[in-house]
């Protein structure tokens, strides 16, 4: 099966879509920074964690055509 194949379709239902798609924030957004004494260098860092998913695929529907 092509990933580029220009026959295959889909339909989705944006409205169901926006229902049943969810976004999750695991750890918000964390800015962190520190600066080195000796060479007066800063360092800068962030961090997050996130996930996504769906509670139900029935907002879209496809066909792989042959």
């Amino acid at each position: 099966m092509d990933d580029y194949d220009t026959n295959d379709w889909f339909i989705v239902d944006s409205s169901a879509m926006k229902d049943y798609l969810i976004w999750i924030d695991g750890v918000p957004l964390e800015f962190m920074s520190t600066t080195d004494f000796d060479t007066m260098v800063r360092k800068y860092a962030d961090y997050f964690v996130v996930g996504w998913g769906w509670t139900n695929w029935r907002w879209v529907i496809g066909c792989s055509v042959s």
